[in-house]
């Protein structure tokens, strides 16, 4: 197995960063005359590392930030045998930063049952220089290296619960948590969930050790491999990065004619996204008739009943993942009929808690002042929104009055 770094130097190193959880206390207090060895001028640097990277564990936690996404490498020839890693950011369980600066292509080992492809941290000593002096040898030739090189390590492990879930209760989307057929209440998983410190927080809790899953790969019988990244621990985003609705097609607290519907909306009302959202097949979660719920009533304290959509048509998300569409009866925007919709209000609604984008991370949706985009720099929202609907005849006075 080896892995290719498209440019970038492959390190080959180990981590030779010797952290043992331990944070530096001391620091340099500077006055004038002091004489200063090595170690005075690394104590700055450990000491500032060290906390760095505390805050980083304490007020972050471990697991991916951005990118490092896992894919089939693009060659047909090695699609069967090799990934490719995106370039992105994570921090493992000390709090290290593990940037990985390209994509880079790795070669999977053989193997019958399933394993992990994890990053690791990794710092390696370069730039070997002479030294002015040397205690131990005094050997004018003595070199010592003059730098540290962060670099990150792709190698594979076994799977274990700590590094990849195996309960959708836990880490998962929780789909097949539903009933009480699902133990996600014992005695165990409640004392995970709510440990607290336990007097403990300094030190670093790392239930993969060193590493940072990025997929699962299953080797299949019949040669290949599939990819699961349902595993995959991924740091929220920043509120700046959620994903938010930015247009829909009709006049937030405005009104449109039932022709309007018909001949310019097509009988579809549509809410665009920044970036693409997951497609989902279930009902718990993704954009469904659960979580895109469209109501009419003829007036603000009558009752709100559901407004039909054709029954090969419910609510869904469009091939490129960015537009939800909701598609009207055709029965309720007809010129004439008695289920027409004329002079009543229709209230959209869209359950965002339950609506994941691309990333697995809910849509900021909350409609804050009637502005979009959405957003209110939380994840998840209910986003509401609503029109009134008039005869066509109001469109035709208007008309006639210009």
């Amino acid at each position: 197995m080896s892995a290719r770094r498209c440019g970038c130097h492959d390190d080959g190193s180990h981590d030779h960063s010797g952290h043992t959880g331990e944070v530096e206390a001391e620091r340099n207090r500077y006055f004038t005359g002091k004489f200063m060895a090595a170690r005075d001028f690394a104590a700055d640097t450990d000491y500032l590392l060290d906390h760095h990277r505390l805050h980083n564990r304490l007020l972050h936690g471990w697991g991916i930030v951005c990118g490092l996404d896992v894919h089939r490498h693009p060659r047909p020839e090695c699609a069967r045998t090799w990934v490719v890693v995106t370039a992105g950011f994570a921090l493992d369980c000390h709090g290290r930063e593990l940037i990985l600066r390209c994509d880079t292509a790795f070669e999977l080992p053989e193997r019958s049952e399933p394993y992990l492809l994890c990053a690791k941290f990794t710092e390696e000593q370069v730039e070997p220089v002479p030294t002015l002096y040397a205690e131990e040898t005094g050997d004018p030739r003595h070199r010592e290296y003059n730098r540290f090189r962060d670099g990150v390590q792709l190698v594979v492990a076994d799977v274990t619960p700590g590094c990849w879930p195996d309960d959708p209760c836990e880490d998962g989307d929780g789909d097949d948590c539903d009933g009480d057929d699902n133990d996600c209440a014992d005695d165990d998983r409640r004392h995970r969930r709510h440990r607290g410190c336990g007097g403990h927080c300094p030190e670093p809790e790392c239930p993969c050790g060193n590493l940072v899953p990025l997929a699962r790969i299953i080797p299949l019988p019949e040669g290949g491999f599939e990819l699961d990244l349902d595993g995959r621990r991924v740091q929220p985003p920043s509120p700046a990065d959620l994903t938010h609705i930015t247009h829909v097609n009709w006049p937030h607290g405005g009104a449109v004619t039932l022709r309007h519907l018909r001949e310019h909306l097509r009988g579809e009302l549509r809410v665009h996204f920044d970036r693409p959202l997951r497609h989902s097949h279930r009902a718990g979660h993704g954009v469904n008739p659960y979580t895109f719920v469209v109501q009419y009533a003829t007036g603000p304290s009558e009752a709100l009943a559901f407004l039909p959509y054709p029954e090969e048509l419910p609510a869904r998300l469009e091939d490129d993942g960015c537009v939800a569409v909701f598609t009207i009866d055709p029965s309720y925007i007809a010129g004439h009929g008695r289920r027409a919709l004329r002079d009543t209000t229709v209230f959209v609604s869209l359950r965002c808690d339950f609506i994941p984008d691309c990333r697995g991370v809910p849509v900021d949706g909350n409609h804050l002042r009637g502005r979009l985009p959405s957003g209110d720099g939380v994840q998840g929202g209910l986003f509401e929104s609503w029109f009134e609907v008039r005869d066509d005849d109001d469109d035709d006075d208007r008309r006639t009055e210009r």
